[in-house]
């Protein structure tokens, strides 16, 4: 193995060259295998246009929505296909089977085969959601225009092969049963809660993202990290709000929306019951001194 390019140098060589964005969804979680490891950008879509696109609740909910779907879509099929997200941008599903089975989905992104088609959705799709039609608009101007999608194609046919061969080295079975589907998909929806956790995430939305039931996922997790769900993603938050306390000068009102938080009352309650204290107390408490300036010698 150690003769093989690490997968996700091969992805940066790709998506860098081809000026695409490349996502890769783990159906049977055969990223968590240490010698699959890649780097958050290849593991959600967080190019800046889709950060803009998912910057409203309406927005992301759309975007999860229809991520959902076209899983659900290779799963069952397993077979290519490609087309239009409702903000305009086009899309290449690629589904990586071995041995009669869907181990992951392999996305090529930031493409746009018609410019004025692609404009046509975005303005709808930005007026129904609330996002900034604006800075989608320049943003759009920066994807890859497409014309001809055989070059992708080939593009994920060469990551599939190698992909399918990284795991025949790897005995990838034989690895995965050391842990359950079960705990795996526990694992990667906390890998999502921790990349996601300023949105607005929900069980339900979890269990339809990783196809499996919402009260069996609850259960489930609650056992695994001995919290619900809603409790371990107020963590999070929390603990981000008070790194935020401590390092910036922001607004507690900002910061509690940074955090993810909606609803101040509940952030301050959450806050204070957490940490003992209400966030302007900890504040005056824990920022840490602002560095001294130093005249040039």
């Amino acid at each position: 193995m150690n003769d093989h390019l690490p997968l996700n140098d091969l992805l940066d060589i790709l998506s860098l060259s081809a000026r695409v964005q490349i996502c890769l969804y783990d159906a049977v979680g055969i990223l968590l295998l240490p010698e699959m490891q890649i780097s958050e950008k290849y593991r959600t879509h967080s190019a800046r246009f889709c950060d803009l696109a998912k910057d409203t609740t309406r927005g992301y909910h759309l975007c999860v929505h229809c991520k959902t779907r076209a899983n659900q879509k290779a799963l069952e099929q397993g077979l290519p296909f490609s087309g239009y997200c409702p903000y305009g941008l086009y899309e290449l599903a690629w589904p990586i089977r071995m041995e009669g089975q869907t181990v992951a989905v392999l996305y090529i992104g930031n493409l746009l085969p018609d410019p004025q088609e692609a404009e046509h959705r975005l303005g709808i799709t930005a007026q129904l959601t609330g996002a900034p039609l604006s800075s989608l608009l320049s943003e759009l101007q920066k994807a890859q225009i497409a014309p001809d999608l055989l070059p992708y194609q080939q593009m994920a046919r060469a990551i599939d092969s190698y992909i399918r061969l990284l795991l025949t080295h790897l005995d990838w079975k034989n690895q995965r049963r050391m842990m359950t589907a079960c705990q795996r998909k526990v694992r990667e929806a906390i890998e999502y809660i921790h990349l996601n956790y300023r949105r607005d995430i929900s069980l339900k939305q979890l269990a339809a993202l990783y196809f499996i039931n919402e009260k069996y996922l609850g259960q489930v997790f609650l056992k695994e990290t001995g919290k619900t769900v809603r409790q371990y993603l107020n963590q999070i938050r929390l603990h981000h709000a008070a790194q935020l306390l401590q390092e910036t000068q922001d607004p507690i009102l900002q910061i509690a929306l940074d955090s993810g938080f909606q609803n101040i009352p509940y952030f301050s309650r959450q806050f204070s019951a957490c940490f003992q204290m209400p966030p302007s107390v900890y504040r005056q408490q824990f920022s840490l001194p602002k560095q001294q300036k130093t005249d040039a010698p």
